[in-house]
């Protein structure tokens, strides 16, 4: 199935509506870290932001009736929120996970390694975001 995507053409702020699909989540992961790479984020940060969408647009595929959603990148100052907005009201419950379980850690884990993260209804369905800072601290005092 072929993913459609439409850029804001803003500095600072990277959104695409789309259809999510298991087999272009790399896709998604790779636009994102070639965002956040232009924006001088730490490797670490790039690695955040991948696993991040991975997770998020999976879930959209995995628990959503319709895959259509909205992916949006956006910087603040040294930090990037990544969000997706779905159409389903059902928010997730964030649990510590059954380790021996192969599946119910992603969102636990993004909380986790996140400097920011917060799920919130919309009066369509829901977003779910993260962020993550672009450069560690004492990058941006230099």
């Amino acid at each position: 199935m072929s993913v459609t995507g439409r850029m804001v053409d803003d500095l600072d702020v990277r959104a695409w509506a789309l259809t999510a699909s298991a087999h272009e989540v790399g896709r998604w992961r790779r636009v994102v870290g070639e965002v956040l790479v232009e924006w001088g984020a730490t490797d670490p940060a790039v690695e955040l932001a991948k696993l991040g969408v991975s997770e998020l647009l999976t879930n959209v595929v995995t628990h959503v009736d319709s895959a259509f959603c909205c992916l949006v990148v956006a910087r603040a100052e040294r930090e990037a929120i990544v969000q997706v907005q779905d159409f389903s009201p059902t928010m997730p419950r964030i649990v510590e996970p059954d380790w021996t379980r192969e599946s119910g850690r992603g969102l636990w884990l993004l909380r986790q390694l996140a400097c920011r993260f917060g799920a919130q209804r919309t009066c369509i369905g829901k977003i779910i975001w993260f962020g993550c800072e672009l450069a560690r601290q004492e990058d941006a005092v230099r």
